[in-house]
């Protein structure tokens, strides 16, 4: 597969020397099957990356991978690339139970456990990951108990830990906790109550934790992502200083912190533009990774030089890193192929506005819309509603509400919430609503989704999708 995407990288060229960032240029697609060898060569990096930190042990002694609630930052990054979190959730289960519903560890250096913002959002992360129910999670509500917390611990002393953090508001649709999150981070925060901030965004000079680099303005995109409209001065003038650590050898980096060589940068680059929708920069920013970085015995195993020899060797923190950062890459959504009205003829989906164009005025005056459009919106059948999604061995049942005069339903699942990984489209009689898909993958979650649509002159007129739910086979 390595040679494969070789091969590839070397006919495929994604970007243009020069980076216009007043709006991110339009850049030359690839195919479909040339997008799917990509995903598969993440894919195999992801767990390759697995694999190899099992048995590392990190700066203090203890195994990377350590599935500990005071470690559930690194856990958060497990789950996310779908690796094992089993022994986590046994370790969470039992903490919640010995402090009556809260989430309680201790920091290195701390003498007591205590509560943390991060102990909790990682816990919804990775409980929505698993398709579990925050709000009632073993008879425990850590959506509330997560929102109650927030509300008077809303300092965060490692600003890295933001992205779980505004990721968990994400999952439990509190966009203005989430948002009071971006801009704190955006913003910055006075730790030691000396008048200074020990964190913040500078227009200009980029995100400042220990000094200003590509890892900390990589970061600040990632973690506030969500809410790029909203700081998108910020999230603009970000994307152009991340193109300024660009090394002439093809790879990013902080040379006056980090003098050698490194996968690191590199990967939070991609983790960056992956975040905003920028699949295609984060494609090129890939290919250097691999390129540059991969080991070449050890298939998702990245390196770093040697401070004194500058000999690259495979290296915990660097794999750590990337694997941080591949899971928020899709390779899938690279060859997109969007009309004049922001759909794309690939794959159906919407264009979402980039962060580094402005938000579009409304018009003055409403534009009347024509009569085959007022036709076409009135034919429309209702949104439906699933209103039960349960698991089985290898299988999914969904139930949903029954809309009245349609020719029939679809059923869709995928193993992403942007329905491009392994999508799989079912139709349903109207007069049934309800299905069994059998024949899946065990333990293995699923995004599920359905539409109605009816015949209207001829042509099919589709319902708008139902919210997404989540579920995990047994």
């Amino acid at each position: 597969m390595k040679k494969l995407l070789s091969i590839l990288l070397s006919v495929v060229m994604i970007f243009s020397a020069v980076v216009p960032f007043t709006a991110l240029a339009e850049t030359a697609k690839i195919t479909t099957a040339e997008a799917t060898a990509v995903q598969s060569s993440v894919n195999s990096d992801i767990k390759g990356a697995i694999n190899f930190l099992k048995n590392e042990k990190d700066y203090y002694g203890q195994f990377v991978t350590r599935q500990t609630v005071e470690n559930s930052y690194t856990v958060h990054t497990i789950a996310k690339a779908g690796g094992d979190v089993s022994t986590y959730l046994t370790a969470l289960d039992a903490n919640l139970k010995a402090n009556n519903g809260k989430i309680m560890a201790r920091q290195r250096n701390e003498t007591a456990d205590s509560e943390n913002l991060v102990y909790y959002a990682a816990a919804i992360d990775i409980l929505t990951i698993a398709g579990k129910d925050v709000a009632n999670y073993n008879g425990y509500n850590l959506k509330e108990t997560f929102e109650n917390f927030a509300k008077t611990n809303q300092t965060v002393s490692n600003p890295y830990f933001y992205r779980c953090i505004i990721e968990a508001c994400v999952n439990i649709k509190n966009d203005v906790l989430g948002l009071a999150f971006a801009n704190q981070m955006a913003n910055g925060v006075d730790l030691n109550k000396d008048g200074k901030k020990d964190y913040g965004y500078t227009i200009g000079s980029g995100f400042d934790y220990w000094g200003y680099s590509c890892d900390n303005t990589a970061m600040f995109v990632a973690s506030v992502a969500p809410y790029k409209l909203a700081l998108s001065e910020k999230v603009n003038d970000a994307l152009k200083l991340i193109e300024t650590y660009k090394k002439e050898k093809g790879y990013y980096s902080e040379s006056r912190y980090v003098p050698n060589e490194n996968a690191n940068s590199t990967a939070y680059v991609i983790m960056a533009y992956s975040s905003v929708g920028e699949y295609d920069y984060a494609y090129n920013a890939y290919k250097l990774l691999v390129s540059n970085f991969e080991s070449k015995t050890n298939d998702g195993v990245f390196m770093t030089a040697d401070w004194n020899t500058g000999a690259l060797a495979e290296n915990a923190s660097a794999t750590t890193d990337v694997l941080r950062a591949l899971p928020y890459f899709d390779a899938t959504q690279i060859y997109h192929n969007f009309n004049t009205n922001g759909i794309c003829t690939v794959c159906g989906s919407k264009k979402t506005a980039s962060p580094t164009q402005n938000v579009p005025k409304p018009a003055t005056k409403p534009t009347k819309p024509s009569t085959s459009q007022t036709t076409t919106s009135a034919s429309k059948p209702a949104k439906t509603k699933v209103q039960k999604i349960s698991a089985g061995k290898k299988s999914i049942t969904a139930q949903w509400k029954k809309v009245a005069g349609v020719s029939a339903y679809q059923v869709q699942i995928a193993t992403n919430k942007k329905f491009s990984k392994n999508k799989k489209t079912f139709k349903v009689s109207k007069k049934s609503t309800k299905v069994k898909i059998k024949k899946l993958k065990a333990k293995k979650v699923y995004y599920v989704r359905v539409r109605s649509y009816k015949k209207v002159n001829g042509k099919k007129v589709y319902s708008k999708w139902s919210t997404v739910r989540k579920v995990k086979t047994k």
